[in-house]
């Protein structure tokens, strides 16, 4: 399904932009599940976003709401895009199934630099296509996700999610300045818990007590190992993990 400018749409038609010709917009996926998972941050997201790249166009969660009960979405990914001149939500199933939880994710290092000097790590933003092909080779070669350093070789994030790990039982995660994507549920995380905010190296993974990654749709998914090398698990994870599915 795609709805386009809040209408219903089979034919795909968008207004041709500055969105579209040299992605000057941005996006949000959402959880959506009987109800918006995280409704409220992910339109404060796509607004701050979208006025960092000069758009003159913004969303609310009461028109989100309203398509959502207008055409009865549930238990799928929204997706939203917001360029100067489209308001587009699109659906798609959730692709996180009960083995990635059971198995965790296997996690290799990209050898792509993350530029933790330019604006655009920091923006959900649609020129997402260097993640997705980093993905897509990490995909070929057998692991889930790769992880990506910075220019000064700090952890930042993956393709797809937050890295965390677990040290002394003290919960870390790189720290914005990295170069990195402020998360939905890696801030929820942040302000229920005590989490130390640094700049970390991939010894500090492969040497912790536990490695998991966040997004909005995977919620919280312990990784198993890294390069080939296994990774502890801590057993304070499974209290995350039920902390977070508690809340829906």
């Amino acid at each position: 399904m795609i709805i386009i400018n809040g209408v219903l749409t089979s034919d795909n038609k968008l207004i041709l932009d500055e969105g579209f010709i040299f992605g000057r917009s941005v996006f949000e996926t959402i959880l959506i599940k009987d109800k918006p998972i995280f409704l409220k941050e992910h339109i404060n997201r796509i607004n701050s976003g979208a006025k960092a790249l000069k758009i003159k166009n913004e969303i609310s969660e009461e028109y989100v709401l309203k398509l959502l009960n207008e055409h009865d979405i549930r238990n799928c990914a929204l997706k939203i895009i917001l360029s100067p001149e489209n308001t587009i939500l699109t659906t798609r199933p959730i692709t996180y199934k009960k083995h990635h939880y059971e198995q965790g994710f296997f996690l290799n290092v990209s050898s792509v630099i993350k530029n933790e000097t330019s604006l655009l790590p920091y923006l959900k933003w649609t020129g997402y296509i260097e993640n997705l092909l980093i993905k897509e080779k990490a995909n070929e070669d057998g692991f889930d996700d790769a992880i990506m350093l910075n220019s000064k070789g700090y952890i930042t994030e993956t393709t797809i999610a937050n890295i965390f790990f677990f040290k002394e039982n003290t919960i870390h995660t790189p720290a914005i300045d990295c170069g990195l994507l402020d998360g939905i549920v890696r801030n929820w995380i942040i302000e229920n818990y005590s989490v130390i905010e640094g700049h970390y190296t991939l010894d500090d993974l492969i040497n912790s007590q536990g490695v998991f990654l966040t997004n909005s749709l995977m919620g919280i998914i312990k990784v198993s190992r890294i390069t080939g090398l296994p990774i502890k698990e801590s057993g304070v994870l499974k209290k995350l993990v039920d902390d977070y599915s508690n809340l829906f």
